[in-house]
């Protein structure tokens, strides 16, 4: 249900009852009378309704009546109308579209098209409440105008630009929601050569692309859908039809970002390790592995080290797991401060720590753990000294083994760090 208001004008009992009983199933607000003479009253009181539904005769006048006072006055010229009548007249039904009337029905009729003319309109009142931006591509200033005037009481935002060129460098610096485009543009390109090119980037390949064509042929939609357009609006659009559109497309990209969000943090909590915020062992299979496979098809180097905190069975057991748990976290946060993006940090289990790092031989990854070794050993947690070994290996010194093996390589290497003394770091 909306919040908005609708002001219905209808003298007969029984047909006012029937529109009030489907309206409320899309406003809350309906005001009921029977006269031009109460509409302005209640319209002039502050009342100013999001939509009128007029009978064409009423008891004091006919619908043209309360049009031409709603034309002279600023305030409620714009209140859209929607006129109800009994007989199908098709000089009267033009004269009040030419009067700004926006949809006729009769009435015999009401029951299955007004609940449909209702859904429509509603999403022309929630687009006012919806948040964006288009890409508008059109070199006529006629319809920049017409589309910029239509959302000018919107909260979204119209980029426009007339060459797919700066259309593309907008696309890539902005956040959009929606694409519009001109079929035929100037410059040499077309609404297709922009469609291929947003569609070429897979990171953003669900925007939403609607094109105005003023050559509407089955063979040109074909074309468009193919190319990846979503819609299409032949030229001259309707602004009824462009807006609905606008809010069908923008909504629907809305739900889907939030979807892709939840499901975001669905997968950082399958493969994050809430108490470090470092990945966990599902990352191993999930995206180590893809990554091990690349580097051999690449021919280029990972790096493999394994890290243990020694002696924290006794810390554990002398201060308690509240105090366990600090160490842990304040060894991860010393691990992601000396990890690049694309390495991969892990809890490989309890107090043990796998960090891999594509693109590094096994000097620089010793260099890097020799690097955490020493800031772990300067560190003091709750007048504790604590100290890590480290086992370090990569894909070059084991070019035949299988990622599983090297990580074993590299705990290998950890077991004998902690063999000649603990606080050290290894390789093999």
């Amino acid at each position: 249900m909306v919040i908005g208001k609708v002001l219905v004008i209808l003298p007969v009992t029984f047909l006012r009852k029937l529109v009030e009983d489907i309206l409320k199933n899309y406003f809350h607000d309906i005001s009921l009378v029977a006269t031009v003479k109460e509409a302005l009253s209640l319209i002039r009181s502050g009342e100013i309704p999001d939509l009128i539904i007029s009978s064409y005769i009423l008891d004091d006048g006919d619908v043209f009546d309360l049009l031409e006072t709603l034309e002279k006055e600023q305030k409620i010229q714009k209140v859209p109308v929607l006129l109800l009548t009994s007989k199908e007249d098709p000089e009267l039904i033009e004269r009040a579209l030419k009067k700004g009337v926006l949809e006729v029905i009769l009435k015999k009729d009401i029951p299955k098209k007004l609940p449909k003319f209702l859904k429509d309109f509603i999403k022309i009142i929630e687009l006012q409440n919806l948040e964006g931006n288009i890409l508008y591509v059109e070199d006529t200033n006629l319809y920049i105008k017409f589309l910029s005037h239509i959302l000018e009481h919107t909260k979204l935002k119209v980029l426009s630009f007339q060459t797919v060129e700066e259309a593309l460098k907008a696309f890539e610096q902005n956040e959009i929601d929606l694409v519009i485009t001109d079929y035929i543009l100037g410059g040499g390109d077309s609404g297709l050569d922009l469609i291929r090119s947003i569609r070429e980037n897979d990171t953003r390949e669900d925007i939403p692309i609607i094109v105005l064509t003023g050559y509407d042929t089955p063979a040109r939609r074909i074309e468009l859908f193919k190319a990846g357009a979503d819609d299409y609006i032949p030229k001259p659009p309707l602004k009824e039809e462009i807006l609905i559109k606008i809010f069908n497309h923008v909504t629907k990209k809305k739900v889907l970002d939030r979807l892709k969000k939840k499901l975001k943090e669905l997968e950082s909590l399958y493969i994050k390790d809430p108490l470090t915020g470092l990945y966990n062992r599902n990352v191993i299979e999930d995206f180590l592995l893809k990554e091990f496979e690349k580097a051999k098809r690449h021919k280029y180097d990972i790096g493999f080290i394994m890290a243990d905190l020694d002696k924290f069975k006794e810390i554990n057991d002398k201060f308690g797991h509240l105090t366990g748990d600090k160490v842990i976290k304040i060894f991860a946060q010393i691990i992601l401060n000396n990890i690049r993006t694309i390495d991969y940090g892990i809890r490989y289990g309890g107090e043990e720590f796998l960090i891999v790092c594509p693109h590094m031989d096994y000097q620089k990854a010793i260099s890097k753990a020799e690097e955490m070794r020493k800031e772990i050993e300067k560190t003091d947690v709750d007048g504790i000294k604590i100290t890590a070994s480290f086992g370090v290996t990569s894909l070059d010194l084991h070019p035949d083994k299988s990622l599983e093996e090297l990580i074993g390589i590299a705990d290998q290497a950890l077991y004998t760090a902690k063999a000649s003394g603990r606080n050290t770091v290894k390789f093999l």
